[in-house]
């Protein structure tokens, strides 16, 4: 996180002050999260992780809204499938949550908002930048869901686990960072400004 925050820096071409802090504290929110997680098993340091990685993503969420107008009827299939989903998992963990629930609820709720937030650039941003972004954005997605089935389900639910979680959190956070390095304008925002 040390190094993508230097990239980020280096690379960044925000247009408003706004925008950059609302990056750098995202990024620092996950960096401590990370240095948090290292000690998961203690519970204290775990719930201060978790908590810290809520918002980094809400501030991912911040940077990611804009002005521009949305049909609803466009995100009633999105909404739906991400419904679908937060049931499928909850319903699969939601006898070994305990004290979690609400925790889990809300950390699973927050990906979808990143997720939909991810979306909404569509038209918004470059290309470039929305794959990058929303490719990203679904991995740590995914990411998240092994790992709450991975704490709350099935310990074995993958092989090689810690590889595959950290491999995939450092690629999507890179996807992440690279797409809104890359992000310009599209021309249809720029004509209505």
């Amino acid at each position: 996180m040390i190094s993508l925050i230097i990239f980020y820096l280096m690379h960044q071409k925000e247009k408003q002050k706004r925008s950059l802090y609302i990056m750098c504290i995202a990024l620092f929110s996950f960096l401590l999260g990370d240095m948090f997680l290292i000690n998961y098993e203690d519970i204290i340091f775990y719930i201060l992780g978790v908590f810290l990685f809520i918002c980094g993503k809400l501030f991912y969420v911040f940077r990611f809204s804009n002005q521009k107008d949305f049909k609803l009827s466009n995100l009633l299939p999105f909404l739906g499938l991400s419904f679908i989903y937060m049931f499928f998992i909850m319903h699969l963990v939601i006898d070994n949550l305990g004290s979690f629930l609400l925790p889990v609820f809300i950390y699973l709720f927050i990906c979808l908002m990143l997720l939909l937030f991810s979306f909404l650039r569509k038209n918004a941003v470059n290309s470039t930048s929305y794959l990058l972004v929303g490719i990203g954005v679904l991995l740590s997605v995914i990411n998240d869901s092994v790992t709450v089935l991975q704490s709350f389900y099935d310990p074995n639910i993958i092989l090689h686990y810690d590889v595959f979680v950290m491999l995939m959190y450092g690629v999507s956070q890179y996807l992440i960072v690279l797409g809104i390095i890359k992000e310009t304008q599209s021309q249809t925002e720029v004509t209505v400004s």
